[in-house]
């Protein structure tokens, strides 16, 4: 019998993804590699429910004759969608992704009137004290005794450290002492032309050629007198902002002793509190109480007459001081600090940095979950992938462009910068624009990690990060992310964030043994996008390109700190003989470094 139908029908049709081809789909658990088919194994149901669905998709489409058929078939798929609960919705919407079933929405369809419904993040979760006689007690007593011992700690004054500054830093001395024999030079200078210049001490006063001589010689010399003064004031104010920065730094560190000290040693509180904070703060201060008291006695004894053991012990327990000092910091640092911020009123909302030093905060504390949005939002295909997409796709050449311009975290890119600017003004960040744009590169790697998944779901780049500023996700000072946080509250639960630390390699000393891993996980899990930690401070993303002729995947390199690197294939296949893997390529800006991690949603 003849094929009547319309020939745009029979392309629909052609190629129509048919699940039992999938080599992965009936493969036996025990075949399985528990790690890379993880999310296949977890989600069987899922798969066999979207078979149905999509048989009952293809047989409508099979009996179609009209674009009007076409159109009713496709919306009751998506109907079908959106009444799923929650969950399966966004499983399903996954799976779809994830197989590649190529339905040409937007081309037959129309993109504005497929839609599905998609929760969307608007507020984090917040922890707030409950009702309990603990939490009354810390709400009640707590203020009055950050109040107490933050104020036991003199704060600097910026006028004492700069006049302090003559006594122990000989340079800032000699340009002190300089600066004020060139001023007198220059005050002594003014007075003799004033009655030999004009009022603004520019032209002589008088057509004498011998005075115009003099006199021109004079402004010469006055004009240098102050280019030094200039730069003696820009040297010195510079070393000037360094002992300050410095002072400040030291009285924030014992800021935090002096809190967690009065804590150790307050009844009502103590037992709210960590045991290892409050051990470690008593530790602490009893080293500082015989260090201060040994360095008094020395300090009462004539020099001569100390001993060299006296001297060892002293410089020993300075050492130890310091030390303990430091641990102190690295350990309790941002949360005492979270803590000093508690307005005196009394305590609210609990951060997660205070939540790490109480001793039992489900006693304390209760959590009110995130909030979702729903938004209606199209869905359509990518082209280049044949991938579904929530709203308008975007290919790795949107994200590589992004990366070259408004991204790119250079001194060069106006646009950068501009972006960086609105981000400060916005959030009121305390950081200048040019240092927010340097330290951006985790932020717009997780944002196009998210964006290339979810598309529309996830807000373009500058309101992302203004999101995340507002929401806790990023600190807005020095762009510190939250990696974990931002994916999982952007993903909707799609998937289960991973981080691989490329551990269990044979020479951990060997950076081929990386690329080698890397692209064996690529081309395993074929993911839309990875973020990879090229370096300690650099994090960059992998973006999937669309099959060759021969049915080959790369991937694109999106790099917002290395013009020659952004752009670059990375091939899963010969990752050595890829730009980013190859140790000889003159061009690999990170030829001679190791990579850290890289995060994955699976």
């Amino acid at each position: 019998m003849r094929d009547q139908r319309p020939q745009f029908i029979k392309d629909l049709m052609g190629n129509y993804y048919d699940p039992r081809m999938d080599p992965d789909y009936n493969r036996s658990n025990k075949d399985l590699d528990s790690k890379t088919h993880q999310t296949r194994e977890s989600n069987t149901p899922i798969y066999s429910k979207l078979y149905q669905m999509q048989s009952v998709l293809k047989d409508k489409l099979s009996s179609a004759k009209t674009l009007d058929e076409v159109n009713r078939a496709i919306d009751l798929f998506v109907g079908q969608l959106n009444k799923l609960p929650l969950k399966e919705r966004l499983q399903m919407i996954s799976a779809v992704n994830s197989m590649n079933m190529d339905l040409p929405l937007k081309s037959y369809y129309g993109s504005e009137n497929a839609k599905v419904i998609i929760p969307v993040f608007e507020k984090p979760a917040t922890s707030q004290l409950n009702d309990s006689y603990a939490a009354q007690v810390l709400r009640e007593n707590l203020p009055n005794r950050l109040k107490e011992s933050i104020e036991l700690v003199p704060k600097p004054d910026p006028q004492k450290i700069i006049k302090q500054l003559r006594e122990v830093d000989s340079a800032y001395a000699n340009a002190y002492k300089t600066l004020g024999e060139k001023q007198a030079e220059f005050d002594q200078l003014r007075i003799e032309l004033a009655g030999r210049t004009n009022s603004d001490l520019t032209k002589p006063l008088f057509d004498s050629q011998i005075l115009d001589s003099s006199t021109n010689k004079d402004l010469a010399r006055l004009a240098g007198l102050e280019k030094e003064m200039n730069h003696l004031k820009e040297q010195m104010t510079r070393t000037e902002a360094a002992a300050v920065r410095k002072y400040e730094e030291i009285y924030r560190s014992k800021e935090r002793q002096a809190v967690a000290l009065g804590i150790a040693k307050d009844p009502m509180l103590k037992s709210m509190f960590s045991s290892d904070l409050r051990s470690k703060a008593l530790e602490l201060d009893a080293v500082i109480k015989e260090q201060r008291a040994l360095k008094e006695k020395l300090l009462h004894q004539d020099p001569a007459l100390v001993s060299q053991a006296d001297k060892d012990a002293l410089a020993k327990l300075t050492e130890k001081m310091r030390i303990l000092e430091k641990a102190f910091d690295e350990k309790y640092g941002s949360s005492l600090d979270s803590l000093i911020k508690i307005p005196g009123s009394g305590v609210e909302v609990v951060t997660d940095d205070f939540q790490k030093i109480l001793a039992d905060p489900k006693q304390l504390i209760v959590t009110t979950p995130a909030v979702y949005i729903n938004r209606e939002l199209p869905l359509t295909i990518n082209p280049s992938t044949g991938q579904f997409v929530i709203g308008t796709p975007r290919d790795a050449e949107y994200f590589k462009n992004m990366a070259g311009s408004e991204a790119y975290q250079s001194k060069d890119s106006t646009k950068a910068f501009e972006l960086a600017f609105g981000f400060v003004n916005d959030t009121n960040s305390p950081s200048d624009p040019g240092f927010i744009r340097d330290r951006w590169c985790v932020a717009f790697s997780n944002w196009s990690l998210l964006k290339a998944n979810l598309g529309d779901a996830v807000p373009d780049f500058d309101q992302f990060i203004k999101d995340c500023a507002k929401n806790n996700l990023i600190n807005k000072s020095d762009m510190t992310v939250n990696t974990e946080a931002v994916v999982n509250y952007y993903s909707h639960g799609l998937g289960k964030f991973e981080r691989d630390k490329f551990e269990n390699l044979p020479d951990p000393a060997n950076r081929d043994n990386y690329y080698e891993k890397l692209g064996e996980v690529l081309k395993q899990e074929k993911p839309n996008v990875i973020t990879l930690r090229v370096h300690e401070r650099h994090t960059i993303s992998l973006h999937k390109n669309p099959p060759d002729v021969n049915g080959k995947i790369t991937y694109t390199v999106v790099d917002t700190g290395n013009a020659t690197m952004n752009g670059t294939k990375f091939d899963p296949e010969n990752p050595l003989s890829s730009t980013l893997g190859d140790t000889d390529s003159s061009t690999n800006t990170y030829r001679n470094l190791i990579p850290k991690s890289f995060d994955i949603i699976r």
